[in-house]
């Protein structure tokens, strides 16, 4: 699983700099102990997206 993702600056103004990159930070995390492509989506949709 090679993609790819982009964020933008909108996320971050809305977000914040600190809970965006502890949500980014939780799914390189839960990629690394193996969660499948579709956890991260889900992941993703539910707490940035």
């Amino acid at each position: 699983f090679n993609k790819k993702l982009k964020t933008s600056a909108r996320r971050y103004e809305t977000h914040g700099i600190w809970k965006l990159q502890y949500h980014f930070w939780a799914i390189y995390v839960k990629k690394w102990f193996g969660a499948s492509p579709d956890e991260l989506y889900k992941y993703y949709k539910k707490h940035i997206a």
